[in-house]
């Protein structure tokens, strides 16, 4: 699926896998950085945030609102919400036996 996508949406997918949790102000800012020093020209915001959508129906990552000021969310990609979200299963494992 990863290689169907364009050069900008493995990007910020990439971005996204190796900073879980990351705000979507810092992922702009760090969008616009890593394009600068790969001398991509960074698209503007709106594209941005329809590259964020094309990878969330995709369900490659993972979106939710933190309880801040504004339209702040944060991304993860799904494998980091699995693992998160199985993560206390080998105590409740072992509190079974």
């Amino acid at each position: 699926m990863q290689q169907k996508l364009g050069e900008h949406h493995r990007l910020i997918y990439q971005i996204i896998k190796e900073n879980p949790g990351i705000t979507s102000s810092k992922l702009l800012t760090t969008y616009r950085e890593l394009c600068r020093r790969m001398g991509l020209r960074p698209k503007s915001d709106r594209s941005v945030s329809n590259y964020i959508s094309t990878l969330l129906g995709f369900d490659l990552i993972r979106s939710e609102r933190i309880k801040i000021r504004g339209n702040v969310r944060k991304f993860t990609n799904w494998l980091h919400n699995l693992i998160v979200k199985f993560s206390y299963l080998p105590s409740i494992i072992l509190s079974i036996k």
